[in-house]
């Protein structure tokens, strides 16, 4: 059987829960889903396993596979300091 790999891009956040607990929320956008898991580690992981799983889903329903995402791919963040007051942040 010929094996092919097929890479997609995932993000991972920090998501607080109830009673200062949180998870990690996994999500790979060009697919449309999402899985979690207590660490990082966990929550790429079972992202992965999803991943594999919604792929060989379409496969035996006939459906054509999403285009894999581009190695030419960056993702960075910056803080970004403004004289405002706290309580004008938007909410929720």
């Amino acid at each position: 059987m010929k094996h092919i790999v097929l890479q997609y891009n995932i993000f991972i956040e920090k998501e607080e829960q109830a009673k200062k607990k949180h998870l990690y929320v996994a999500h790979a956008p060009t697919l449309g889903i999402s899985d979690f898991g207590k660490t990082p580690d966990q929550a790429a992981k079972n992202i992965e396993n999803a991943i594999k799983i919604y792929l060989e889903t379409l496969q035996d329903v006939g459906e054509e596979i999403p285009k894999p995402d581009s190695d030419e791919f960056y993702v960075t963040s910056r803080k970004i300091t403004l004289d405002t007051p706290i309580n004008s942040f938007i909410s929720d």
